[in-house]
């Protein structure tokens, strides 16, 4: 599917919008579409095709639920499913670490250097730096992740979890500050 052909995203908005009125079959036809997409994020997130797999019934029931909360003028249909999914990846590495794959979550360009986990790794901070996040708001959490750990930049993340980008720069500087109090950096 090409996410950026007029045509597919008129069409996405419209099986969202007959979604938002309970019509069972352009649910369907949208889960054939956006499914694809959604669990190649999902799959890139925690490595494990039978949790990705869970995991993306799990943002069907919440694209059920929020179609009516989509609106097209905030954004690609797309976008707004793949926020979802991201958002449930990562909620479940945090829950779950058990379940994710032992490789870190990181999606870094090799070639771009040390990966910040893996220097961690090596480092006893690596279980303190954990607990530290655990107790951050997930806000926090999530934005000091997708900024550190993914790469992600300010607009990128205020896109992902729907919030202004002013907005996440005070949760990343916030969790940041946490952060190195915490460990003791």
């Amino acid at each position: 599917m090409d996410r950026h052909h007029p045509d597919v995203n008129e069409e996405l908005i419209d099986l969202l919008t007959r979604t938002a009125l309970d019509e069972r079959k352009a649910f369907a036809r949208l889960y054939q579409l956006a499914a694809p997409q959604l669990l190649g994020i999902l799959l890139r997130h925690v490595r494990q095709r039978a949790l990705a797999e869970e995991l993306l019934q799990d943002c069907f029931i919440e694209i059920w639920d929020h179609a009516p909360d989509y609106r097209p003028e905030r954004g690609m249909p797309l976008a707004w499913m793949g926020r979802i999914a991201r958002n449930k990846a990562i909620d479940a590495l945090w829950q779950s670490p058990n379940e994710a794959s032992s490789a870190p979550p990181v999606l870094f360009d090799p070639g771009a250097g040390d990966e910040p986990l893996a220097v961690l790794s090596e480092r006893s901070e690596t279980s303190t730096l954990s607990d530290c996040l655990r107790h951050l708001p997930a806000a926090q959490r999530q934005s000091v992740v997708l900024a550190y750990f993914y790469g992600q930049s300010h607009r990128e993340i205020a896109g992902i979890l729907g919030s202004p980008s002013g907005t996440v720069k005070g949760w990343i500087s916030r969790a940041v500050a946490h952060l190195r109090e915490c460990v003791g950096v």
